[in-house]
């Protein structure tokens, strides 16, 4: 099996973002939808919750929009991580 792999920094395998099988012409990496996925249910989660109590407190309002939004941006930053990963261990498995 001969594999081209996308590392965050050179030699560093412990943040490997995909790799290309050369033999197979595949690409495998995280997929971008999923963590956008994950991010678009945070944010709903947000809408929800924040339309059910009727008059929430600030407390409670900041709790939601840190736990959630902090939850929300960093699967945004991970799809958009993971977007820009599949996008050139495509153009690698192109190029071979």
């Amino acid at each position: 099996m001969s594999v081209i792999a996308l590392l965050k920094r050179p030699n560093d395998w412990h943040h490997i973002y995909g790799w290309v099988d050369l033999d197979r012409h595949t690409v495998v990496c995280d997929s971008p939808a999923g963590h956008f996925a994950i991010t678009l249910l945070m944010l709903f989660s947000i809408a929800a919750i924040s339309t059910k109590y009727d008059t929430p407190s600030i407390v409670e309002l900041a709790t939601i929009y840190v736990v959630f939004g902090g939850i929300a941006l960093f699967c945004a930053v991970q799809s958009v991580v993971a977007f820009r990963a599949k996008r050139k261990l495509s153009r690698m498995l192109s190029a071979t």
